[in-house]
């Protein structure tokens, strides 16, 4: 009971009051659609909850252009990829449940989603390809090589990937899973686990 009221005082101050009452109310409405779809437990925490989520969304938006082509993989009940103010917008994730779920939230159809990961993604000219969070749970070596598929497959300007320290992830990457052609052209502040958002550019 004390460690859930340390983490609930930890987003409170890291958010304004009315931003963590709003997540709170969304993560509530994710746990009735968790029992709707039968989606896994994690995808239930809202970008309110994820200060990442909020900047990789900023980040983005004041970059890309109305026209530009974003596509997340790992995309959940997507939370980023439906924030994006681009015409072209694809989210990818491995789980049918959760793309179900990902369609009834977004109410104006922005989103093309789909069920698959790095693989299913071919013949794309992409502006951002986002990947983070999910990516963690991937060895770094068979993380390269689905990065350089992808890349190989598709015209991608921007990798967007997120790198954490912290306990409760089982891998932690560096830049090693990038092609070598991509430089690092932004990074983010420090977030829970030691969390950072890293951008490159072919």
């Amino acid at each position: 009971m004390i460690s859930i009221l340390k983490k609930i005082q930890k987003k409170i101050k890291s958010r304004s009051i009315l931003i963590f009452i709003k997540g709170a109310i969304r993560s509530i409405y994710f746990i009735f659609l968790r029992k709707k779809y039968g989606f896994d437990r994690w995808h239930i925490s809202p970008k309110e909850f994820r200060p990442y989520a909020f900047d990789l969304i900023r980040y983005i938006n004041s970059n890309v252009e109305s026209e530009g082509t974003i596509v997340e993989v790992g995309c959940g009940l997507g939370e980023i990829v439906r924030n994006i103010k681009s015409h072209y917008l694809y989210g990818f994730d491995v789980s049918d449940s959760v793309i179900r779920a990902a369609k009834y939230l977004d109410k104006k159809g922005k989103v093309i989603y789909k069920v698959g990961s790095f693989m299913e993604i071919s013949d794309l000219k992409i502006d951002y390809l986002v990947a983070v969070n999910f990516i963690h749970g991937i060895a770094s070596s068979d993380l390269r090589k689905l990065f350089e598929t992808v890349c190989s497959k598709n015209d991608i300007r921007h990798l967007v990937v997120d790198y954490v320290k912290g306990d409760g992830y089982p891998f932690h990457h560096d830049k090693s899973i990038i092609p070598e052609n991509y430089k690092q052209v932004y990074e983010s502040g420090m977030y829970d686990f030691e969390r950072k958002i890293v951008v490159y550019f072919k």
